[in-house]
């Protein structure tokens, strides 16, 4: 399957250390936002509620750093 162009972007940044990475951050938030919203709108039926639950989701992410890579991809642990 191939990835956009965005997901090849992310593959440099995600072995990177997430804690503190603003960078490998931004470019995670531009990629997979959209997607995330669409999820988080499912379960809270709200576009405001949705978009800060996405980004509520992903600061906790990388502030925590507990994606990693050799676990899998990103998305899907950010979906879960």
């Amino acid at each position: 399957m191939a990835r956009s162009h965005a997901s090849r972007g992310l593959t440099i940044a995600e072995p990177r250390p997430m804690a503190l990475d603003e960078p490998a951050f931004d470019l995670a938030y531009r990629a997979y936002a959209p997607r995330l919203r669409a999820v988080a709108y499912d379960i809270v039926r709200d576009r405001d509620g949705a978009e800060d639950v996405v980004h509520g989701a992903l600061v906790r992410v990388w502030s925590a750093g507990a994606y990693r890579p050799d676990r899998g991809a990103l998305l899907p642990f950010l979906i879960a």
